[in-house]
């Protein structure tokens, strides 16, 4: 829901989102974060881990067998990067994609 409003020469537009689409994004949100969770679980080699959500907006995580606490912290809980890169599709063929895909780091 958007409203405008004008108080002398500012003008405030408010946006709102209803409650059931609120909800949505924070079950997508949660869910997003258990999956990065799964993927760094991984890393670990943890053969059955459980992780799962606890209300409605906490996640529980379990790793049997893990002796090394510090590392699990760790992995679980380092910063996550987000890499961009402007993409030219004039020159989006197969070679070009494969070379900028090696030349990605790792």
């Amino acid at each position: 829901m958007l409203k405008e409003a004008v108080s002398g020469e500012d003008q405030l537009l408010t946006a709102s989102l209803s409650a059931v689409e609120q909800k949505r994004i924070q079950d997508f949100a949660l869910k997003q974060n258990i999956q990065t969770l799964h993927n760094r679980i991984n890393e670990l080699g943890v053969a059955e881990p459980i992780i799962q959500q606890q209300g409605a907006d906490r996640v529980v995580v379990q790793l049997p067998g893990v002796q090394d606490t510090a590392k699990a912290k760790e992995i679980l809980g380092r910063t996550a990067t987000l890499e961009i890169r402007l993409v030219d599709e004039e020159k989006s063929d197969a070679i070009t994609l494969e070379n900028a895909e090696r030349a990605k780091p790792h």
